[in-house]
């Protein structure tokens, strides 16, 4: 009986107060408070971006419930047959319901939107979105909305009035004075207001459902937001903020890789890139004990490789020639010798990425991870790579790139030579646009920054063959 009375008195304020002269495309956002200051602040954070999302996919227009409109004894029942009447007599034609929830360290946002009527909803959709950072959580909260709806054309339904046709979709929608093709053929705007529009032409009745051939651009609304997402990801998990304080995350990353990592591998090559992380503020790592061993195998093998395919008869010294030595054999030393910096620099990349993923941390200047991969791949073989989280292709560049630029210094008097630089600068420039496309694979980013949008998939791998590798590059398209 308590209940009926409230929702008696709901229409009557409703009918006093909020006449039904409203738009139809609209919905009612309701965020679930429980009366905790902490929980309520982040559940009106994430409010906010809701309402940034509709506003920019400018499909539904988004309306806030007066608090005199108690309605939460409908929502506590599930009753959604009378919340719905409510909403139609304040003029939403659906609602949005937003339900904040806090597990083990990670924040979920429930976002259920309820059909009364709209022209864009054909059923009622929940959506379930996690991030372990409050201010992730409304951003992602915005971009869901926004991705939802620009997919969506532009939908109105026609009024005659007066012999006039009168569609509820105007200027806040997107419509200017103009032709547009619809699926009733071609129509004319002839007048616009904010949520209201006139026009003619088309095989067009009343009360018809009218689709123009429109798409809301929401492109640089959802580039924003992944952009604050990363922002606010890299600053969480990565020793950022500690090297500002510094010199700069930048700088202290190229003393590290240049000089500090350098002058310990000297001395411990391999061994001497895990002792050097400790500079980049990884504080208790653990050593990549195959990486380091890899790498000190390398470094021999930069100083006795051309001695071995000669017998060991040439000079140690690549600027001391002999009558044993030939051209070929002394611009594989100046070679071999020169890329120990660069070998270094791997051992370095590779540790540093190891322990990202032991301790879920992310690398410094993570706020532009695709253009840091991309400067670092040209510089560092494979360094890319690693320093999105993918290890094994990181090793896979670096060996391959360091091969072929041996074989092609050595046979540089030949035709082979001249084709192994080719491949090698063919392969050098795919490492580099990889390692921008691809996704950094490090998990607490990928949690943060996951989209309910499909991306395109980049995918590569190398497959073992009996004459040799096949190099495996496939990109994946969802529809």
């Amino acid at each position: 009986m308590r209940k009926k009375i409230t929702f008696i008195l709901l229409l009557f304020f409703i009918k006093i107060i909020h006449p039904m002269s409203l738009f139809a495309n609209s919905i009612a956002l309701i965020p679930l408070y429980n009366g905790e200051q902490i929980h309520d602040e982040i559940l009106k954070s994430c409010e906010y971006m809701v309402k940034e999302g509709f506003f920019a996919s400018r499909r539904l227009y988004p309306l806030t419930f007066p608090e005199r409109l108690n309605i939460k004894e409908f929502i506590k029942s599930e009753d959604y047959g009378q919340l719905k009447i409510v909403a139609k007599n304040y003029g939403a034609s659906s609602l949005c319901l937003l339900q904040l929830n806090f597990d083990k360290g990670v924040y979920s946002l429930t976002i259920k939107i309820i059909d009364a009527g709209s022209d864009y909803l054909s059923k009622d959709e929940e959506k379930i979105i996690t991030a372990t950072l409050p201010s992730n959580l409304s951003l992602k909260g915005g971009r869901f909305i926004a991705e939802r709806f620009s997919r969506t054309k532009l939908l109105s339904t026609t009024k005659s009035q007066g012999g006039i046709l009168t569609i509820n979709a105007g200027q806040w929608h997107g419509l200017e004075i103009g032709e547009y093709r619809t699926n009733r053929g071609l129509v004319k705007v002839t007048s616009v207001d904010r949520f209201f529009s006139k026009i003619v032409g088309g095989d067009i009745n009343k009360d018809d459902k009218l689709e123009f051939d429109l798409y809301a651009d929401t492109s640089q609304f959802i580039k924003n937001i992944n952009k604050k997402i990363n922002e606010n990801t890299a600053r969480f998990y990565s020793q950022e903020e500690q090297l500002n304080k510094r010199r700069g995350s930048a700088k202290e990353s190229i003393i590290a890789t240049c000089v500090i990592n350098q002058g310990a591998n000297f001395c411990l090559p391999g061994y001497g890139s895990f002792l050097s992380m400790d500079y980049l503020g990884i504080k208790k790592g653990e050593c990549d004990v195959s990486g380091a061993l890899a790498i000190a195998t390398i470094t021999a093998l930069h100083f006795l490789l051309p001695l071995h395919i000669n017998d060991y008869k040439i000079n140690f010294f690549p600027w001391i020639k002999d009558n044993d030595k030939e051209n070929r054999d002394q611009r594989l030393q100046y070679f071999l010798w020169a890329t120990i910096p660069l070998t270094f620099s791997v051992s370095y990349y590779n540790q540093l990425s190891y322990n990202y993923h032991k301790q879920n941390l992310l690398p410094p200047l993570f706020s532009m991870p695709d253009e840091t991969a991309a400067v670092i791949s040209i510089f560092i073989p494979g360094g890319g790579m690693f320093y999105k989280g993918y290890r094994f292709a990181g090793w896979s560049f670096y060996l391959s790139e360091l091969s072929l630029g041996g074989y092609a210094f050595y046979n540089w008097d030949s035709r082979k030579g001249k084709m192994a630089a080719s491949a090698l600068v063919i392969l050098k420039a795919f490492e580099i646009g990889l390692s921008y496309y691809m996704t950094p694979s490090y998990s607490v980013f990928q949690r943060e920054i996951a989209s309910d949008k499909k991306e395109p998939l980049v995918s590569f791998n190398l497959y073992p063959e009996e004459k040799g590798i096949a190099i495996a590059f496939g990109v994946t398209e969802f529809f």
